[in-house]
């Protein structure tokens, strides 16, 4: 018989970007993001870098990216040795969304169908665009096409249920 007192709690968390690298010599590090509300660094502080909580000691942004600062990485050589690493927040620390809005995060994997509920492919990628964004949609033979995020398009989204319904004009996913 084995007594475990703790038990391991799956921690629910949501990608905000990537380590594009170190900038300048101090340990500030450049951030891709995932996300178009950057305001989300401000929020709660702190981050999770591989799953381990880092303090936010600053946050600006440059670019189209963010700067950020963490606590514990005060060089450019500790900087770079996080160039690569996925940044999160938990979930508990997102900001709520107006009705109809979405993370990309929640958005990414869903079963792409039409209303009929027949397979159209997987929802792999947003793309920001000037108009509106754009939906990637994997087929399973591979081919991708883009589907712009728009009610005339995209008719439900079910994230209970994993999927986006849609409705494509002839021509659009052709392969």
């Amino acid at each position: 018989m084995c007594l475990h007192p703790f038990k391991e709690v799956a921690m629910e968390t949501r990608r905000l970007g990537s380590i594009a690298g170190p900038i300048g010599i101090k340990g500030e590090l450049k951030v891709y993001l995932t996300t178009d509300r950057p305001e989300i660094f401000f929020r709660s502080g702190y981050v999770l870098i591989s799953g381990v909580e880092k303090k936010i000691e600053s946050a600006r942004e440059h670019k189209g990216m963010m700067v950020i600062k963490l606590s514990g990485v005060d060089d450019r050589n500790a900087a770079e040795t996080l160039k690569g690493k996925e940044v999160h927040i938990r979930v508990k620390d997102l900001p709520a969304l107006p009705p109809d809005t979405y993370y990309v995060s929640d958005l990414t994997g869903l079963l792409a169908i039409d209303p009929e509920g027949n397979e159209i492919g997987r929802l792999t990628n947003v793309i920001k665009h000037s108009a509106q964004d754009l939906y990637e949609i994997t087929k399973k033979s591979g081919k991708t096409f883009l589907v712009p995020a728009v009610e005339d398009f995209v008719r439900k989204i079910d994230l209970a249920e994993g999927t986006i319904t849609m409705s494509l004009i002839e021509g659009l996913d052709e392969e």
